[in-house]
């Protein structure tokens, strides 16, 4: 009986690619199949499925079908319509083609088809077996939906979490053109590529791509990098800028405009050196003659590198999660790559259309060239590379899905995993990562790498043009006392195109990273005039916390910074005991307890408040007479007086012992006065 063999993923050449080469493994099991591919029309998989299926269209022997689908929130009515209405066609399309098997990529591109043949089986509609594959080291969101109703998923990356009885380590399949049959390029390959190329043989080849679109963050890089890069004679740079028809980004022409540019500081033989490509056919072959890869953190690409076993440089793409960044990460920490990571501007504005995403290209360059220059070394990096890739990967693929549909009476037996030590920063959120940092706030213990991945995700965090991200990385710079960011605390504190969050939480920052300086106390002192209560709260609250750290740990500091900035401080903390908002004069309250003289600077606007009716001020007033008796500005007696006959000591409630009341007894220390 012939089998029919159902693919879907796309949207990118990432989810068709490796299809692709499953199904060059099962098309050698099943001479006879049926091999039918669902994608979004319009998408890669509309010109790359009949390139590769030729010969099995040619033979009638394969379809390609379109279903509605897109990417986006569900709450979103166009694309919920449109979902709903890809899920019906897909039912329509299996419950017609009853495939024997389907195998998904994930992507949006595979939610109509997975999800309606979820429901199907379920119903017991259809018996096909579904096998997802996994293709980063961090799992997908369509792929992590899937799972329920997946029969096996198969994983490129060692680590990648998955529940362990669906779960099987397969690596990523690689198309066969990519790569030779012992998967490894050798010396007569380079040798022979760079003569079909027209390139030197003694040359040291950058070999530079972002994909059939390219990579504006590669692109531009790797440009302005020239001048550092072809002040060595031998090195040859070849760069893959994308098609020039993109609607959103002309790699081509950039690419064009950017290099006339920074032409002044070229060699006179730069044209000949800098060779740019609008779209590669030949990849096989450009592998094949390269020193050194440049490229993004898909998994795709890394796999072929790996394939060939070549040393690179990983840029991950900043995008929803840290797909591209995990990947990476796992081929540095075994030593294949080296990943520098791009960023926005987080001190320009997020709503700036120039302010784009870019890598430092001194800190590039510097990498290519020490690695061009230490052969051995890169030699080593493709070799684990190398290690990394099963030439046998495509043919495992296969095994597993004829074990699937039952034409095998075992389950193949798989590759071994590679143990790697858990990734700490990376993949998680920023919250996650807040939690983390704050529970080695003591310790200082974070390593170099760790704190190298903080300030990834710091940086794109506060680049992000929304509320929350923003504001988090603000809390996330304070609790793990990244000085090296205190730049965007102290902007981002008075930058009235933030969100009042931000602004606010930036203060929150302030405080925890435990510096100050006059720089610190202007801003702080600039966020009392703050439109939001809660910003203005923070700023005072972190100005205290600050100043009465130094107070404690660095007295003669201390008192340096009261005869510079005491009278300003005073005279803005005597406006905030007026406020309306309790939080704001309680702090207020306090800055005067740190900063007057004496007492008679403080104690008309302290009496002000003996009657409030929050008994949280008053609370805050008996913390104050206990920094006014330790900086030697009150007598405890009488503090004591003022307590007793002066002061309102009850506090909310229906506790049989009032909370203000404890709160006399633990500053003095003893029995609250007592009216009697």
């Amino acid at each position: 009986m012939t089998k029919k063999i159902l693919f879907t993923g796309g949207g990118t050449g990432g989810h068709v690619s490796p299809n692709i080469a499953i199904s060059q493994g099962l098309q050698k099991r099943y001479p006879e199949a049926q091999f039918h591919y669902v994608g979004k029309k319009g998408k890669s998989e509309e010109s790359m499925i009949p390139k590769a299926w030729k010969s099995l269209f040619d033979a009638g022997r394969a379809k390609l079908s379109f279903v509605s689908t897109t990417s986006g929130s569900v709450k979103k009515p166009s694309v919920l319509f449109q979902l709903g209405l890809g899920f019906v066609q897909a039912c329509a399309l299996l419950l017609t083609q009853r495939p024997d098997m389907i195998i998904a990529t994930g992507g949006y591109v595979s939610a109509p088809i997975l999800i309606a043949g979820g429901v199907l089986k379920k119903c017991k509609l259809i018996r096909s077996k579904i096998m997802l594959h996994e293709a980063n080291a961090e799992l997908g969101k369509m792929n992590r939906i899937a799972i329920r109703f997946a029969d096996r998923v198969a994983y490129s990356f060692p680590g990648t979490q998955l529940p362990a009885e669906k779960s099987r380590f397969v690596g990523y399949p690689v198309r066969e053109h990519i790569v030779s049959s012992v998967g490894v390029r050798t010396e007569v390959d380079k040798r022979a590529a760079r003569e079909t190329l027209g390139l030197p043989q003694d040359a040291k080849v950058i070999f530079a791509f972002g994909g059939s679109q390219g990579a504006r963050t590669i692109n531009r890089g790797i440009v302005e990098s020239l001048p550092m890069l072809l002040e060595d004679p031998d090195v040859i740079v070849i760069l893959g800028t994308g098609k020039q028809n993109s609607t959103v980004y002309s790699g081509k022409n950039d690419v064009k405009e950017l290099f006339e540019k920074v032409s002044p500081q070229l060699p006179t033989d730069a044209r000949e050196r800098f060779i740019q490509l609008e779209f590669i056919d030949n990849m096989g072959q450009y592998y094949a003659a390269t020193d050194l890869v440049v490229c993004r953190g898909g998994a795709g690409s890394l796999v072929e590198i790996c394939a060939n076993g070549l040393p690179s440089i990983c840029i991950p793409k900043v995008g929803a999660g840290d797909h591209q960044a995990v990947n990476g990460r796992v081929l540095e920490r075994l030593g294949a790559t080296r990943v520098i990571f791009e960023s926005k501007d987080p001190l320009r504005p997020a709503n700036d259309p120039q302010n784009v995403e870019r890598i430092d290209a001194t800190v590039f360059a510097r990498e290519a060239l020490d690695l061009l220059r230490n052969p051995e070394l890169m030699k080593e990096m493709g070799a684990i590379a190398a290690t990394q890739y099963d030439v046998a990967t495509t043919d495992k693929c296969a095994d597993l899905v004829q074990y699937l549909m039952g034409d095998s009476a075992d389950e193949p037996e798989l590759r071994e995993e590679p143990e790697l030590p858990e990734e700490t920063i990376l993949g998680k959120g920023l919250l996650g990562i807040i939690v983390y940092v704050r529970g080695l706030r003591n310790s200082n213990s974070l390593t170099d790498e760790e704190r190298r991945m903080v300030f990834y995700k710091i940086d794109n965090a506060a680049a992000a043009n929304n509320f929350v991200d923003p504001a988090r990385a603000c809390r996330l710079i304070g609790w793990g006392r990244f000085s090296e960011r205190r730049q965007i605390l102290e902007q981002f504190a008075l930058d009235g195109s933030k969100s009042p969050f931000t602004r606010r939480d930036a203060f929150v920052g302030i405080r925890l990273l435990e510096e100050i300086d006059a720089s610190v106390v202007s801003v702080c002192l600039k966020g009392f005039n703050d439109a939001y209560f809660e910003t203005v709260n923070e700023a005072a609250y972190a100005l205290f916390a600050l100043l009465n750290r130094e107070r404690i740990n660095l007295p003669e500091s201390f008192q340096d910074r009261i005869n510079q900035h005491g009278q300003d401080i005073f005279q803005a903390a005597q406006k905030l005991v007026s406020s309306k908002e309790f939080d704001i004069r309680m702090n207020g309250l306090a800055l005067l307890a740190l900063t007057c003289s004496k007492l008679s600077e403080v104690e008309p606007l302290l009496k002000q408040n003996y009657f409030h009716p929050s008994w949280q001020v008053r609370k805050k007033i008996v913390e104050c007479f206990a920094l006014l008796i330790e900086r030697g500005v009150i007598e405890r007696e009488r503090v004591r007086e003022i307590l007793t006959y002066e002061f309102l000591q009850t506090s909310n409630g229906f506790a049989v012992e009032f909370q203000l009341k404890s709160e006399i007894k633990k500053v003095f220390n003893t029995t609250p006065p007592s009216h009697t």
